[in-house]
Order: C-alpha cells, then sequence, then structure tokens
C-alpha cells in the first residue's frame, strides 16, 4: 500500500512537471506571437551603420521589417522608411568593399532596387524612396539606351519604367523642373528614336514647356526645346 502512494505521489509530480512545461511553452508561444516594437531594432541598426558594422546594421533592419511586414496608419510611413534604410545599406557597402564580387554586387543591387519598389509600394508618398528610385531609373534607362546604340527593346522598357517613377515623383513634387525636363527628354527618345510619336509626342512637349516655365534661365532646356 505505501509502495502504491509513492508510485501516486511520482506520477503527479511528473504529470505536474509535465503541465508546468506545457504551460511554458504555451506562454513562449504566445509571447513570441506579439507584435513587437520595431523601433529599438531600427536604432540599432542605425548604431550599427554609423560604426559601419554593415551586417548588424543589416540584421537589426530585417528584424525591423519583418516587424512591420502588416504595418497600418501610422506605422506606414516607418515600413516604408526601414526598407529604404535597408535599399541605401546595400548602396553603401557596395561602395565600401572594393572585394565584392560582380555577382555580390549585382545582387545588393537587386535587393537595393527591390527595397525602393517596396517602400513605394508601402507608402506611394515616401518622398526619400521615390527620389533615389527615379534616379536608378534615369540611370539604368541611360545605360541601356547607350548599350542598346538606340534600338533594343530593353532600352524601350527603360526609359518608360523612368517616366512612370517621374510621374510618381511629380505627384509630390510639382515644382521639380529639373524631373520635368528629364521625363521630357524620355518622352522625346521613345518619340523620336523609337517611333512612338503618337504616345509621347505632346506629353514631351508640355514637359520641356513646364521645365521651362519653372525655370526659364536653365539654357539646356531652350537647346532641346527646337528638337521637339
Amino acid at each position: 500500500m505505501a509502495k502504491r502512494k509513492k508510485i501516486n505521489k511520482r506520477v503527479v509530480l511528473l504529470l505536474g512537471v509535465f503541465g508546468v512545461i506545457l504551460v511554458a511553452a504555451f506562454l513562449t508561444l504566445v509571447i513570441r506571437r506579439l507584435p513587437k516594437d520595431p523601433v529599438p531594432f531600427v536604432l540599432r541598426g542605425d548604431e550599427a551603420l554609423e560604426q559601419e558594422d554593415y551586417r548588424t546594421a543589416e540584421r537589426e533592419y530585417s528584424k525591423a521589417a519583418k516587424y512591420t511586414s502588416d504595418a497600418e496608419g501610422d506605422e506606414v510611413a516607418l515600413a516604408a522608411e526601414i526598407r529604404y534604410k535597408i535599399a541605401i545599406l546595400q548602396e553603401t557597402m557596395i561602395e565600401a568593399d572594393s572585394t565584392l564580387t560582380r555577382e555580390q554586387r549585382r545582387q545588393k543591387w537587386g535587393k537595393y532596387y527591390d527595397m525602393l519598389g517596396r517602400a513605394t509600394r508601402i507608402d506611394p508618398t515616401y518622398k526619400p524612396a521615390l527620389i533615389k528610385f527615379s534616379e536608378f531609373r534615369w540611370e539604368r534607362a541611360q545605360t541601356q539606351y547607350l548599350l542598346s546604340g538606340g534600338s533594343q527593346d530593353n532600352a524601350i522598357v527603360s526609359w518608360t519604367n523612368f517616366i512612370s517613377a517621374a510621374d510618381d515623383l511629380l505627384a509630390i513634387t510639382p515644382q521639380d523642373h529639373e524631373l520635368y525636363f528629364k521625363r521630357a527628354t524620355a518622352k522625346m527618345l521613345l518619340a523620336l528614336k523609337f517611333n512612338q510619336k503618337t504616345e509621347h509626342s505632346a506629353g514631351a512637349l508640355a514637359d520641356f514647356e513646364k521645365a521651362v516655365e519653372l525655370k526659364s534661365e536653365e539654357a539646356d532646356y531652350w537647346i532641346s526645346w527646337p528638337q521637339m
């Protein structure tokens, strides 16, 4: 009888321990699923970036991005900013590390472009990302045009993509005369070099006129006008 009581006590004790473990595991799971504040991760990323510890900066920014994947309301601007920071970090790492292979550089530029795109999709009015996105597409379009000799489909796609990026940025920076001039140039090339006069001639002329209206003393604008 005494032996049976000892066994029962052991069973109760084991069940109790097992129950505590289950409760602890459940609480841990619940805590992990609770939304976390991304700001501390952003601040640690900023600190690491200032110290040129790029690997840590990327890790902390990535954690912050994870916790803003479903951003709403006031968090939208922060979510866009975090992805913008990740994009700029890729550019910084490329410039800082001359030992990167061509493939590594390609991957980082790909991530740069991807993160800028995500930032603008999360918040279509996030100006820093829109500016970088527009600049990136402008440079890419110029490169594609020079490499293609002005005749390949890739160049057409690149100029069209730049026009789209410029559209988004001009929606929030309507006084940017230089961007009007660049968009006019893109439309002019599509009209004159790629036989898309119907689609872009009128738009190119309107953009040139707007650029001149905003900054009439800019000589380049007057030089380009007669080409239209």
